[in-house]
Parts: C-alpha cells; structure tokens; sequence
C-alpha cells in the first residue's frame, strides 16, 4: 500500500520525514491521422477524360517527448523498482544520468495527483509533488525543512533554504497526463 510520507524499505534506516538518501522500451503507442490530398491528372484522347486520384499521408506519432531512454517502460524504469510508479499509474516524466539516478513523476490514475518515485544517490524515496509547473518538466516535493525541486534536466535538493545536492540527467522524457 503507498505511504505518501513514508519511508521506501531500502531508504537505508532514515526517519520517516528526511532521508538520508534524498540527496520494455518506451510506450510508444502510435496515433495515426490519415490526410486525402486529391491530385487532378488529365489524359486526352479521342473523347477528354478527367481521372481523379487520391494520395493518402499517414503520419505516426507517439505521447513521448525527449530522448529515448533505456529500460523506460511505461510506469517507470524496468530494472529499479524504486524508479517505478505503483499500481496502474504511469509516469509523466523520467530522467536518468550516467552516476545510476533514475527519477519518475507518476500520475495517480487519470486524476490530478502526482508522485515522485526515485532511487537518488544510491537511495530510494517516494513523495507527494506539491507543485508543478504547466510545462511538463518541472515538479517539487516537500517533506518538512526539506525540498526536491526538478527544473527540466536539473534535480536539487534544498534543506532548511540551502541546496545540498544537485543533479544533472543525461536522459529526460515527458508525457502528457491522462486525464481520462
């Protein structure tokens, strides 16, 4: 059952409001949009004959922005569970860099409500987002003195007004939400 506050198992023994360790391929399921563009062609013999013929476009594209990242499936990252959204619910933006951080900001069913999920500096956390930017891509959590704050590619953590640990992804994906 998720604990919006509580502690993930492996959080390494930190109390329940700071943790010591704060600091499938991608879903690309296509969409098709189908376009007619008649092209007029004319061919005269004995009698004029007017022949019509239709050119038909198919575009695909996907509900993924951003990079393409490994082990990215649809809740999250499919080798660190701690990195993964719970239930059904899927994640709306990931990031990942080469030091092992893997982040999800998950969205609670087709309903307003996000979470973050990550496995940061060698530890696991789950929190509540308590705001959002419209963008997509940026999300803070807070708990307490402290702040997890994702500015596009950029995770900082603020305890008590001073950052005292910062992140940059090499990998950054976005969704829209579902709102149902």
């Amino acid at each position: 059952m998720w604990k919006p506050w509580g502690k993930l198992s492996n959080d390494g023994g930190a109390s329940n409001s700071e943790s010591s360790a704060i600091p499938e391929e991608p879903s690309n399921e296509p969409t098709e949009e189908t376009t007619t563009e008649p092209e007029d062609t004319e061919t005269t013999t004995e009698n004029t004959i007017t022949e019509r013929r239709t050119t038909t476009t198919t575009t695909t594209s996907s509900n993924h922005t951003g990079t393409d990242i490994p082990g990215l499936g649809r809740q999250g990252f499919t080798d660190n569970s701690a990195a993964t959204c719970n239930a059904d619910d899927e994640w709306v933006y990931a990031g990942i860099n080469e030091d092992g951080d893997k982040v999800v900001i998950c969205q609670v069913g087709d309903t307003d409500g996000f979470y973050y999920r990550g496995w940061y500096h060698g530890g696991a956390l789950e929190r509540d987002v308590t705001s959002r930017g419209s963008d997509g891509r940026s999300y803070s959590m807070k708990s307490g003195g402290t702040v997890i704050n994702i500015d596009g590619s950029t995770l900082n953590v603020v305890q008590n007004g001073k950052t005292v640990s910062s992140s940059v992804f090499d990998g950054v994906a976005t969704r829209e939400p579902d709102w149902g």
